[in-house]
Parts: C-alpha cells; sequence; structure tokens
C-alpha cells in the first residue's frame, strides 16, 4: 500500500533531522525543493501544535538543581552545547535565536 503524502512528508522530514544536514543539502540529495520542504514542514508542525503533539527542539538541563554550573543543550542529532551558568540571558537568547533560525 502506497504511503499517503502526509505520511511520506512526515518520514522525509523525521529522516532530514536525524540527518544532521543542512535543509539545502538534504533536499538536494532527495530531489525535493526546499520551498515544498518547507511547506509541508510548517503544514505538519501546525497540525501537531492544533492536536497538541508538539516536540521540543531541544532537551534543556540543569545539572545541579541546587546551584548549577552549567546550563546543557542538547538536540536530537546529537549536538550539545554547554554554557557557564552566568551567561548574560541577552547572549543566550541571541545564539537560541541563531540557532533555531538555522533548522527552519
Amino acid at each position: 500500500m502506497a504511503l499517503s503524502k502526509m505520511e511520506y512528508w512526515k518520514g522525509l522530514i523525521s529522516e532530514w533531522k536525524s540527518s544532521g544536514e543542512t535543509r539545502e543539502i538534504f533536499c538536494k540529495r532527495k530531489g525535493v525543493t526546499v520551498a515544498t520542504f518547507s511547506y509541508w514542514r510548517t503544514k505538519l508542525r501546525k497540525l501537531d501544535s492544533e492536536n497538541g503533539n508538539t516536540n521540543p527542539l531541544v532537551r534543556f538541563s540543569i545539572p545541579n538543581l541546587g546551584k548549577p554550573d552549567k546550563i546543557i543543550l542538547e538536540w536530537p542529532q546529537g549536538i550539545r552545547l554547554q554554557f557557564p551558568q552566568d551567561i548574560r540571558p541577552a547572549h543566550l537568547s541571541n545564539i537560541l535565536r541563531s540557532i533555531k533560525e538555522s533548522f527552519e
């Protein structure tokens, strides 16, 4: 039985997330346009959000609940960033915004 369009795109987007590749490289390798890929990614995220199925972009942890010495961010692709606990919120915000934009 053939996959529905929605199932196909869910699978492709899941494959991209675990590939560690940029959208552009992944789409070129798979023979799909970035515009079509982005359309389906946005559509599926919106459907998930409407259905209450949201997956965090990143896992966030602070190792010591007393007085942490670092903040750790981990992505499903295996990327891990550590920041000192006293990082300025504005700096962390700028870093996270840049990372988010690279995934969109």
